[in-house]
């Protein structure tokens, strides 16, 4: 999972900092267990680096005061599309 976060921020996998869980913290899912961990897993997880960006995208738009359209992630970096003294990595608040 932390490989697949990192592929998909196109930032280092020393720049995720994983933690484990117990099943109290995280609620019910369905029973997992074998091949359908992996799937059920890395599915979620993708979802969740998805949104991760998203949320990145929001904020830098917020920040810069554009629209969302004005605004892509590439390799871990926020960037405007017309404005390239506007962006940021993925590290900066």
């Amino acid at each position: 999972m932390t490989q697949q976060l990192a592929e998909v921020l196109g930032i280092a996998v020393e720049g995720v900092n994983p933690q484990v869980a117990d099943t109290d913290s995280i609620g019910y899912t369905s029973n997992t267990g074998e091949s359908g961990v992996a799937f059920k897993a890395s599915g979620a997880a993708y979802e969740t680096d998805q949104n991760v960006k998203r949320q990145l995208i929001d904020r830098a738009t917020k920040i810069w005061e554009a629209s969302s359209d004005d605004v892509k992630y590439v390799d871990g970096v926020i960037q405007h599309k017309s404005d390239s003294e506007l962006k940021m990595n993925f590290k900066k608040r």
